[in-house]
Parts: structure tokens; C-alpha cells; sequence
């Protein structure tokens, strides 16, 4: 777990370098377009996520503020719990997206910014790169849901399927 994880900083840091090479050269009202991308996907996400949430685990989110003994068993907790990062990661980007959004046009009132164009936007570009990256890791978490649901299908109809087995003999016994 831990070298995956130390994997995957060292590809975002590498990315993130190579976002800041090749973005200074492009201007953040061509790069604002990608931020409102983010924006709109990072929304969508929040909201498919809150809604899987709240299909499969309505009583889990009834009851979050209840009593103790109304919280969810160990493995429901595991399952509900696997929603969150990508719940997380899109409030993130856009929590960022939003700033970003109201903090860029008052740079540009700065003069002395201006002779590190290049390097703001090299950094704006690295940022947004890196954060598509995080989205991309949260639209591909988002399959998780249909995971358990497709799971908790094929538990029911193998067990369905089982018992139609056990009493298809026991009407047979009975009609002989």
C-alpha cells in the first residue's frame, strides 16, 4: 500500500513538472476553459456519488446522526466508506476551481506579477493537470457503487438460485 502510494506521488510530481514545462506557454484564458471542464465534472461526480449513497444505503445516511446502535454493521461501514474519497477529491477541485476563479483576475491587477507571467501560468497549468489527474482517479472510483451493486446481485440470485434447488427436490418427493 505504502509503495503504490509513494508510486503514485511520483507520478503526479513528474506530471506536475511537465504540466509547469509546457504550460507556460499557454494562456490562462485558454487554460480557463479546462478549469470549467474540472468544474462540471468535479460537480457531476458530487452529485452521482451523493446519489449512489443515498440508493444503496438509505437507512446508513437516516441514521448517521442517530443513536449508536442504529449505525451500520462492520461491513456495510467498509462499503459506505468507499464512497468518500471521490466525494472528497470533487469537493477539493472544486473548492479550488472556485478560488481560483475569483484570486486570478485580482493577480492580474499586480503589476509586478506580470514579469513572472510564464511561471504563473506554468504553475496554474501544473495545477490543473495534476488535478485532472485526482478527477480521473475519482471518475474511475466511481464504478465502485456499480461494483457492489453487481456484487450484491450475484449474492442474491446465487442464493435464490440455491434455494430453488433445495425445494425443487422437496415438491418432487411430495408429488411422487
Amino acid at each position: 500500500m505504502l509503495k503504490s502510494n509513494i508510486i503514485k506521488f511520483l507520478l503526479t510530481i513528474i506530471s506536475g513538472i511537465g504540466f509547469f514545462y509546457y504550460g507556460k506557454n499557454i494562456p490562462f484564458s485558454e487554460q480557463w476553459i479546462l478549469y470549467e471542464a474540472l468544474r462540471n465534472t468535479s460537480a457531476i461526480i458530487f452529485g452521482v456519488m451523493g446519489a449512489w449513497l443515498a440508493i444503496l444505503y438509505p437507512s446508513g445516511l437516516l441514521n448517521i446522526f442517530g443513536k449508536k446502535e442504529n449505525m451500520p454493521d462492520t461491513n456495510t461501514s467498509k462499503n459506505v466508506k468507499k464512497f468518500f474519497p471521490p466525494i472528497v477529491y470533487s469537493t477539493l477541485i472544486l473548492s479550488y476551481v472556485l478560488m481560483a476563479g475569483v484570486i486570478a483576475p485580482l493577480l492580474k491587477t499586480i503589476p509586478i506579477l506580470m514579469n513572472y507571467k510564464d511561471i504563473l501560468r506554468g504553475l496554474s497549468y501544473s495545477i490543473i493537470g495534476m488535478l485532472t489527474l485526482v478527477q480521473l482517479w475519482a471518475l474511475i472510483l466511481t464504478l465502485v457503487p456499480s461494483y457492489i451493486l453487481h456484487r450484491k446481485l450475484d449474492h442474491h440470485e446465487s442464493k435464490e438460485a440455491q434455494r430453488k434447488r433445495m425445494f425443487s427436490k422437496t415438491q418432487k418427493k411430495r408429488k411422487g
